[in-house]
């Protein structure tokens, strides 16, 4: 019997748009930038949302002081990719000074209701990222969906009062992760987690030299910043000498453990990630315990998966639903176990099969059936004008 190839995905179930939503284009606000260096959830979003309508994203304001040509004062807009269009907008520096967001606002809300006539259909479903924006009641839309991403960590009031009349005004919000919409109505309020870039992270790809051969090699993709646990990794690289722990990211905060297995390579292409997780042998989450963590739902989580590698994590909530194949500790001896017990039972078939059952795409068939439930709710969709 031939085995099973550990490299095989199966197929993501198709998406089939429900007739409700058949004529709908979307905007998407995005809270990151764009397509950056490492594309986050709202980037992957609109991505997945682009295989089946038109999409609009509005990108990160540009603040007037780094425009340095007359071009880039007046709002531009591209298609970059099939049915997905971005635009560029510039915005008033100092986004948390009440003023100066307002005329942010205005910007953004002419830019973008002159764009989504130019690529959307007449009925449209925002989708806000970007807190600091706030609700923006100006641009036409059906559905006002408000995406929380994160947790607050040093917010400024101005922000919170944003924040506040998302919450308020939009016809549903959905957070990675219970804790961000927790004590929300439950009619208006979901958990949407994020998803898998699955085809992204299993296309194989070769060994890089720096991870060497013959160790274990336990990794991390990510900053070691203010969420990463500096004193968990060197602790664990000092009870186990014979392991190599490499880190693929930037050191932003404070210093990377100095134990003589460990090793930081700094930020890499987000094309190159794949070979560094898929021959990783555990990936690592060592988040510290703090209110922010605890909401957050990782991305790198999935990825880890999809590459077909297991991870251990600190205790993060939103990542229960991944085990087995990821696992929890809270102190360097337990984590220590839970790597072993990992290193001694690989199941990379395991991995990706459970990565893939989160690709984005599910994603959209949630948002589908959230935003139907909530067009019922309205009784009657009111159009754009």
């Amino acid at each position: 019997m031939t085995p099973p190839d550990p490299t095989r995905l199966p197929a993501p179930r198709p998406v089939r748009v429900p007739p409700e939503l058949a004529d709908y284009g979307f905007i998407v606000m995005c809270g990151m930038p764009f397509g950056g260096d490492v594309p986050w959830g709202d980037t992957q979003l609109a991505r997945a949302l682009a295989r089946y309508h038109p999409v609009l994203v509005v990108d990160r304001p540009i603040p007037t002081r780094r425009l340095r040509r007359l071009a880039d004062t007046v709002p531009h807009l591209a298609p970059v990719g099939p049915r997905l269009t971005l635009l560029r907008y510039p915005g008033a520096p100092g986004s948390t000074r009440r003023g100066s967001a307002r005329a942010t606002d205005r910007a953004a809300t002419i830019a973008t209701n002159r764009a989504a006539r130019s690529v959307l259909g007449p009925r449209r479903i925002l989708v806000n990222f970007a807190t600091g924006r706030g609700p923006l009641p100006g641009i036409g839309r059906d559905l006002s969906v408000y995406w929380r991403r994160d947790a607050f960590r040093e917010p400024s009031q101005e922000l919170l009062r944003r924040h506040a009349r998302l919450i308020a005004e939009s016809d549903l919000v959905t957070g990675v992760s219970a804790a961000l919409v927790d004590g929300l109505d439950p009619e208006r309020s979901a958990v949407v987690a994020n998803g898998a870039d699955v085809n992204h992270f299993s296309t194989p790809a070769p060994r890089p030299d720096e991870l060497g051969h013959g160790r274990p090699v336990i990794g991390f993709t990510g900053a070691v910043s203010w969420r990463f646990d500096t004193e968990l990794l060197s602790e664990l690289a000092k009870r186990r000498p014979d392991w190599t722990f490499v880190v693929v990211g930037d050191v932003r905060d404070g210093v990377a453990p100095q134990n003589p297995n460990v090793t930081v390579l700094g930020q890499r292409p987000y094309a190159e990630l794949p070979g560094f997780t898929q021959h990783f042998d555990v990936g690592l989450i060592p988040y510290v315990d703090n209110p922010f963590n605890r909401a957050s739902d990782p991305l790198k989580a999935l990825e880890y998966l999809a590459s077909g590698t297991p991870v251990v994590s600190t205790l993060i909530p939103s990542l229960h639903e991944l085990a087995p194949m990821v696992r929890f500790a809270s102190e360097p001896a337990e984590m220590i176990e839970q790597i072993e017990g990992l290193l001694a039972n690989p199941d990379p078939a395991g991995c990706r099969s459970l990565a893939a059952a989160h690709h984005w795409d599910n994603r959209v068939r949630q948002l589908h059936e959230l935003a139907i439930a909530a067009l019922h709710r309205q009784g009657s969709s009111s159009h754009p004008t």
